[in-house]
């Protein structure tokens, strides 16, 4: 899960030791479901309310009081949990405004403009069509109109089935390789307004940048198909793009650190494919009279 991984990843923390165990889950004594990405408003640096420390962001501020730690990413818990709470900034999508938001809302007076910029991005960009056409000679490479696809793959965001998918509206924009480009976009305005590598007093600079689309598209499409081949190539230029950005603000005295968060297993049509044992679980969801969703699994599971 995106929370726990990335806070495993950037603080070295498992859920036990950082209370964040889930996306979501149920708390007792509140008596509601809750969002790991909680934020408690009004903090000099930015303060989670779930999260118990200590963070990446809280123990490099011990030794460098200075440094500017900043994170980005479509998802809250992408920005929120790479360098967890202590962070100096944390900008991420807003789906409810369709925008990006801050941490410290009304302290990035060119996000605006930004945001305006990504407003219109649907209506001035082309549908997403493929880059390369898949070797046929590559076994795992399936068709775009295969019958898994075809047959599993629900119409979302107006994506349609097979390339070119039309991304007229945010929605589908930030569920192709599109939101990975906005994202990246933004992490060159960040660094330049931030003057991230030339902080005054000599304290290291950390911008961690979450790309959330590869997650996007694989839950959409399945980690096997086109889509996902499609989306690495151009995370592949955007991460470029980043580079080429960042070395131009920032020098040579960079240090660059990539990993990810979790991987993702084949749809069961893949599998059967492949020859292994797989299958799809039909669950009915039944409701309590209290008004929560209960799933059981059909018989004879």
């Amino acid at each position: 899960r995106t929370s726990p991984g990335h806070l495993l990843i950037g603080s070295g923390l498992y859920p036990s030791q950082s209370g964040i165990l889930n996306n979501e889950w149920y708390d007792r004594a509140s008596h509601r479901p809750v969002s790991a990405a909680e934020i408690l408003p009004g903090g000099q640096r930015v303060t989670l309310r779930w999260f118990s420390g200590p963070s990446f962001a809280q123990r490099l501020h011990r030794v460098h009081p200075h440094s500017r730690v900043i994170s980005i990413s479509y998802k809250d818990r992408g920005a929120l949990f790479l360098t967890g709470p202590d962070q100096d900034e944390a900008y991420w999508w807003d789906p409810a405004e369709k925008s990006f938001r801050t941490y410290h809302p009304g302290k990035s007076s060119w996000l605006d403009a930004f945001n305006q910029y990504v407003s219109s991005f649907p209506a001035q960009t082309p549908a997403w069509d493929t880059l390369v056409i898949p070797d046929p000679l590559e076994a795992r490479a399936f068709a775009d109109n295969a019958a898994w696809t075809t047959g599993h793959v629900a119409d979302k965001f107006g994506l349609g089935l097979v390339f070119p998918h039309p991304t007229r509206t945010l929605e589908a924009v930030f569920n192709s390789p599109y939101g990975d480009q906005l994202t990246e976009e933004l992490a060159e305005q960040v660094a330049q307004h931030a003057h991230l590598g030339k902080n005054p007093a000599g304290d290291p600079d950390v911008l961690t940048v979450s790309f959330s689309e590869v997650d996007l598209v694989g839950h959409i499409f399945g980690p096997d198909s086109p889509e996902i081949r499609d989306t690495f190539l151009r995370l592949d230029q955007t991460v470029a793009r980043l580079l080429k950005a960042i070395g131009k603000s920032a020098g040579s005295n960079v240090l660059w650190v990539f990993t990810a968060d979790h991987g993702m297993t084949p749809f069961p049509e893949v599998s059967q494919h492949r020859g292994f044992a797989a299958g799809r679980v039909k669950l009915d969801k039944k409701t309590l009279p209290d008004g929560d969703l209960v799933e059981a699994i059909s018989e004879p599971y």
